[in-house]
């Protein structure tokens, strides 16, 4: 080749705009390939000497295996939840006075009721010489079997909020 040809082919603002352009791209690529260079090492940073694919395949039944575990945790869960709403939740006390002799409001009737309104009622009617207590079921908010007094009806309904 001729050096006077060169010479003014390296001048040329076409030739400068392609040098200038694949220099651009050689940047990004080199940018490209350190960015993805970055990231398998962190991939293979807890393992050493082993190729991509193992690696790979570890995290994938990592993955199963916490798939799994989050399955049972929700199961888990929701049987809890269930199991909670069978718990006594909602408390209902009246104190009353049944009897004219005795002073003061020592008699009570607690109603201890689940989220469906079943449960219990304990009755203490309170005299000087005794105590008398009393259990009755309830069944979601009604009589099961043994007839309600006004005081455990009441205590009832204060349990279910109303």
């Amino acid at each position: 080749m001729n050096p006077s040809f060169v010479q003014p082919l390296a001048q040329s603002p076409l030739v400068l705009g392609i040098l200038a352009a694949l220099f651009i791209w050689l940047v990004i690529l080199t940018f490209l390939y350190w960015r993805a260079l970055r990231h398998y090492r962190r991939l293979t940073k807890e393992v050493k000497g082993v190729d991509l694919k193992r690696v790979l395949e570890a995290y994938l039944s990592r993955a199963g295996e916490n798939t799994e575990e989050i399955r049972r945790l929700q199961e888990s869960l929701a049987r809890v939840q269930h199991d909670g709403l069978t718990h006594f939740q909602r408390v209902g006390l009246v104190r009353f006075n049944p009897f004219e002799d005795t002073g003061g409001d020592q008699s009570f009737a607690i109603a201890l009721l689940d989220n469906y309104g079943s449960g219990i009622v304990l009755s203490s009617l309170y005299q000087r010489e005794t105590t008398r207590i009393y259990g009755k079921p309830v069944k979601e908010g009604k009589e099961a079997g043994y007839e309600f007094s006004d005081e455990e009806q009441e205590a009832i309904k204060r349990a279910q909020g109303q």
